[in-house]
């Protein structure tokens, strides 16, 4: 039988072993943590920063392109500035996504905008007869409502994020 004497240096070895085990986990946890911070800082933050900027650049377009319908084509130059920033913000994803189809989506979507646009452009021109049953653009004060039903197809590229 072990003597009352040996009982407190067992405990004490045991309570040593234990914070040796603890102090192991600890470094290799935060070995660990330190992967996974630099896997998001090098990976992931680049790609949140080149989608959310291609969603402001979504906003600024759509909003351009209601003013320039609703402003008789004045405003058409701050239209085209925010379209390039999209197409440089479309092309700096594409860079960085490791999702290929995404990508090459938002494009063509950005495209078809573009080409909607362009429609735009001929009726505002009073090029009537390009689309047959197209109204007119309406102005003035509650003209935003229905004047641009394609805006939606570009809102679609806000919920990349």
């Amino acid at each position: 039988m072990a003597e009352p004497s040996d009982r407190p240096e067992a405990c004490v070895d045991l309570v040593v072993l234990l914070l040796a085990v603890l102090t192991a986990v600890a470094f290799w946890g935060m070995g660990r943590l330190a992967s996974s911070y630099d896997h998001t800082a090098e990976d992931v933050v680049p790609k949140v920063i080149a989608a959310e900027e291609v969603r402001y650049f979504a906003a600024d377009l759509n909003g351009w392109q209601t003013g320039y319908v609703l402003d008789e084509g004045e405003s058409r130059a701050d239209f085209e500035k925010s379209l390039a920033g999209t197409r440089k913000a479309l092309a700096e994803l594409q860079k960085v996504s490791t999702d290929g189809s995404l990508s090459q989506e938002m494009q063509s979507d950005t495209a078809r905008l573009v080409g909607l646009d362009r429609g735009d452009l001929r009726l505002d021109r009073g090029d009537r007869g390009v689309r047959p049953g197209v109204r007119p653009h309406r102005r003035g004060p509650g003209a935003a409502r229905g004047a641009v039903p394609h805006a939606m197809t570009f809102a679609e590229l806000s919920r990349v994020c």
